[in-house]
């Protein structure tokens, strides 16, 4: 009976995701700034919102990364509903202005558009190495939080670029976070601010969905064999 508990906890771990270690602080990422710790949100909305061409202003930082990464909003409830915002070849300091209807939650921007059901938006990272990594920490292939965030407005004074944002942005871009520096891609918003726990629903992997039929199988197997 042990060695078949062994073997369902064998096979329950091997279909588990890779946890994320701790991520570093924004002293440790951006030098000359205050030790702020990462917040864990995932999902994000607008704060100016009292008319219909609010905006969410977005600043690039910094690049440090050897790989191409476009940051872009989706829509957590259809992932297909993407609006970049940050191409792979945009520079540091490169802004671009989100518009937010508040009225109809679509988010434009000078190149396109999208529509939000729930007037909340993730964050993604489109890398040119082939992984997409989202905010949303189960969305992503490995498990892994690739995206640190930090509540910087006024929290900054030794940079202040940084005090003036709301919230700055800090990617790993490698798969299970690689040199875990977190400074790839480094980018910030005005008029932005986490939207609360999310109660979206993360979509199930095919072999996670099948798990309990599996189990099942391996409970059905061994009764057999005790009663044979």
């Amino acid at each position: 009976m042990k060695k078949f508990l062994v073997g369902i906890a064998i096979a329950m771990a091997s279909m588990m995701p890779f946890q994320a270690s701790a991520g570093l602080a924004l002293c440790n990422i951006v030098a000359g700034t205050a030790c702020l710790a990462d917040t864990g949100d995932e999902l994000f909305s607008a704060i100016d919102t009292d008319g219909t061409t609010d905006t969410i202003t977005n600043f690039v930082f910094s690049r440090s990364a050897s790989l191409g990464n476009t940051i872009s909003f989706y829509d957590p409830d259809n992932l297909g509903s993407v609006l970049d915002i940050f191409t792979a070849a945009d520079s540091a300091f490169t802004a671009r202005t989100v518009f937010w209807d508040n009225g109809t939650n679509i988010l434009s921007t000078d190149t396109g558009s999208i529509a939000i059901a729930g007037g909340e938006f993730g964050i993604m990272n489109l890398t040119t190495g082939g992984n997409t990594w989202y905010s949303q920490n189960l969305l992503n292939s490995d498990g892994f939080d690739h995206l640190l965030v930090f509540d910087t407005l006024g929290n900054t004074p030794g940079a202040g670029f940084l005090n003036a944002m709301n919230y700055t942005f800090a990617w790993e871009d490698l798969p299970y976070g690689g040199d875990k520096d977190w400074n790839d891609v480094i980018h910030a918003c005005t008029d932005c601010t986490p939207s609360g726990p999310t109660t979206h629903q993360v979509p199930v992997s095919g072999t996670m969905a099948l798990l309990p039929v599996g189990l099942a199988g391996l409970v059905f197997t061994r009764k057999r064999k005790l009663n044979s």
